[in-house]
């Protein structure tokens, strides 16, 4: 019993450390994610909690290939797992969806970049602990027709600065790996420049937690457009 009071209070202390870091949080408080309705891939959080830094007030951002097997989807809604900690949950002014031509690492800067305000996004919280978590649906200006070699990118603007409460997004589980591996994060504030494998700073492979809606598209129904961009 001693050896587990003591576990314990390494594990607490380690956590409130965390908790006003910055770079990241983590916690080990239940994932009970409602069903993502429509999508056609997911990576979604499991066991727990844990996110990084992804916001305009320190330039960072978060990246994950997309499988070469999706090649030929359009893209209309992603959903994302945004978090806040250190503070009370303030929603941000917009949310950036970029999508890159490159895969780990993805290209430096992006194909697609759509910056959505905060007031279009379907946002429900799917976490309130000691920090915050919000299930965000985004609805796409345009649909993106997915080539192999493809990643996805997302960050929070926010209008207080490098001020609390910090704003991230989420991570799938330790060890937890799609794709061709790692996903990739822009910290260069922290010292991890864009684009660093997260298992430089977790020490193990562990990915970014999104869904893809949309689907195949028709042949029937493809634009010119879009078939240049399945061949490109």
């Amino acid at each position: 019993m001693k050896v587990a009071t003591v576990l314990f209070a390494i594990v607490l202390v380690a956590t409130t450390a965390w908790a006003e870091d910055p770079a990241g949080i983590r916690s080990d408080g239940p994932t009970n994610l409602p069903d993502v309705l429509d999508a056609f891939y997911c990576q979604q959080p499991q066991a727990g909690w844990n996110a990084m830094n992804a916001s305009n007030a320190f330039n960072s951002e978060m990246a994950d290939d997309i499988p070469n097997e999706l090649a030929g989807s359009a893209v209309t809604q992603v959903t994302f797992y945004v978090a806040q900690w250190a503070g009370n949950w303030r929603d941000p002014e917009s949310f950036v969806v970029n999508f890159y031509d490159g895969a780990c690492p993805p290209n430096m800067n992006p194909t697609y970049s759509f910056t959505i305000p905060w007031g279009q996004i379907d946002a429900q919280f799917v976490y309130q602990g000691s920090w915050y978590v919000k299930e965000i649906l985004v609805t796409l200006p345009e649909a993106v027709t997915l080539t192999e070699n493809m990643s996805i990118g997302g960050l929070s603007n926010v209008t207080w600065g490098q001020n609390a409460p910090y704003t991230g997004l989420c991570l799938t589980d330790d060890y937890v790996a799609y794709g061709c591996g790692s996903g990739y994060w822009a910290g260069d504030h922290w010292g991890y420049p864009r684009w660093t494998p997260f298992s430089s700073y977790f020490g193990y492979p562990i990915d970014l937690a999104y869904c893809l809606h949309g689907g195949p598209i028709p042949i029937d129904q493809t634009s010119w457009g879009q078939v240049k961009a399945l061949y490109r």
